[in-house]
């Protein structure tokens, strides 16, 4: 028998075998890189067929169905399949593209320096997560003509890439096949799950992406929880052919989304969460990536923070930036009262022809669907500027009422946008406030300043333009005026 029969039978043997076969994690076997693999043919590596859920299927010329044609230089691989069990690596390794494809058929982790040689292919098993965790650094960075692929080593899809206390670098790298969801809710997971690292209390740069394309994940592409984030060199990063959306992630970390190209997904908007411990409380910029941001998980209530636990966040929106807002959800610039300084600042700052736009999620919006923006009480920070941006179908019914002059039989002055605290003279400019089911804006603080938020705004509006504000000594004109 030649040497080429004998890879390929062996490979068709023992793959099967491995994936009917219990994680042998309880019974661990000690292999090393290249030690005991099962080989194949290069032109049997090659010819990997998709199953009907859309795996890479990719030929001799590196073209691939889910994705188009990867341009390549690689040379055929002579020394592979190269079998990674359910180890842990504990020491550092190379993954060669001589030993392609490497096999990864159980949950895997590491704790040393893997590195994964331009050309490589490595192949992960069904409902797979290959998880770095503390101590642990996977550098895959192939070349431009040397591309590195991640992708399926049977029909089902692996599970995630999951940081979990290490790091991660990806460039011109395809990672296909992924997200498989399981119980999971799903836009909580993704093929690429990224956590910060213990005791971090800011957005930590774990994974650095440079022309990176994730292609056919059943949940989002990338998933950033906690303090996980992007590098800040971080670019070129393709997310589509996915079921879900193309990133999920903590609002906290929002500003370390790169630029690339989200579309072509099952739902093209990139979630963001707002769970109590995912308050942007940092300096960030909302980009404009082409797509809306979806705040809230679908179906659920969003509450967007900007709020420093000391110190002052800044939340700057690009223009042409959309933020859809799920049903009765609120974005909060400093979530507090009192006569103390704020601890959130929003610059939202559109343009004539690339405006912000702030609106409802729903398919069919009404007046109310949500709540609107909350300008927490005390003194608004000095640098709180919203100019060029649309809010529409807000003014839902709020829990809590402000300091402004109430009307007969409202009780609580709903609006748009609510301000609690003494603002920084007029510092919202040629906005519009559209299909609010209260009043535009409520001037809900309490102080003998009087600001006029009138002059070049648009109005359309269930009750009145502008609400009035009580004065130091908590008296209101009679009767109330309704601007």
């Amino acid at each position: 028998m030649t040497l080429s029969a004998l890879r390929l039978s062996l490979a068709s043997t023992l793959v099967p075998l491995l994936s009917a076969c219990p994680n042998p994690a309880d019974d661990p076997v000690e292999t090393t890189l290249g030690e005991h693999p099962s080989e194949s043919t290069s032109s049997d590596i090659d010819m990997v067929e998709s199953s009907s859920e859309g795996r890479a299927e990719s030929s001799s010329d590196g073209s691939s169905d889910s994705g188009g044609p990867v341009p390549t230089e690689c040379p055929e691989p002579s020394a592979g399949p190269t079998m990674h069990p359910g180890n842990n690596v504990e020491t550092d390794e190379v993954w060669t593209a001589d030993g392609s494809p490497h096999l990864v058929p159980y949950d895997f982790t590491i704790h040393a320096r893997v590195v994964i040689e331009p050309c490589a292919r490595v192949q992960l098993g069904e409902s797979l997560t290959l998880t770095v965790a503390d101590g642990g650094e996977l550098v895959a960075e192939g070349e431009a003509a040397l591309p590195i692929v991640f992708e399926r080593l049977g029909d089902e899809r692996w599970t995630a890439i999951r940081l979990y206390g290490g790091t991660a670098s990806f460039a011109h790298a395809i990672i296909d096949g992924g997200g498989r969801t399981g119980n999971t809710e799903t836009d909580l997971t993704g093929a690429l799950l990224v956590r910060g690292r213990a005791g971090v209390t800011a957005p930590d740069g774990t994974l650095a992406v440079s022309h990176v394309e994730i292609r056919g994940a059943q949940s989002p592409g990338v998933r950033l929880d906690g303090f996980g984030g992007f590098t800040a060199d971080s670019d070129a990063l393709t997310v589509t052919g996915g079921d879900s959306h193309p990133i999920s992630a903590a609002a906290t970390v929002v500003g370390t989304i790169p630029v690339g190209s989200y579309s072509g997904n099952g739902d093209d908007r990139i979630v963001l969460t707002t769970a109590s411990n995912e308050v942007i409380s940092t300096d960030a910029t909302m980009r404009d990536h082409g797509l809306p941001y979806l705040v809230g998980l679908p179906g659920q209530i969003g509450d967007l923070r900007v709020q420093a636990a000391s110190g002052l966040a800044t939340l700057t929106i690009e223009p042409g930036v959309e933020l859809q807002f799920t049903r009765e959800s609120v974005f909060h610039i400093h979530h507090g009262g009192g006569d103390l300084p704020a601890t959130g600042a929003l610059v939202a700052i559109g343009t004539q022809d690339a405006p912000i736009l702030l609106t409802s999620a729903e398919d069919e919006p009404m007046a109310g669907d949500w709540l609107g923006l909350s300008f927490g009480g005390g003194t608004l920070a000095a640098s709180t500027r919203i100019d060029y941006t649309t809010v529409e179908y807000a003014g839902g019914a709020s829990p809590s009422g402000s300091n402004s002059c109430p009307y007969p039989e409202l009780p609580i002055n709903d609006a748009a946008v609510r301000i609690l605290g003494v603002p920084p003279g007029a510092f919202i400019t040629n906005t519009s406030l559209l299909a609010s089911a209260g009043h535009g804006i409520d001037r809900g603080w309490r102080d003998d300043l009087v600001v006029e938020m009138l002059a070049s705004n648009d109005y359309d509006v269930l009750g009145c333009r502008q609400t009035v504000s009580r004065m130091e000594d908590g008296s209101c004109p009679e009767p109330v005026p309704c601007d």
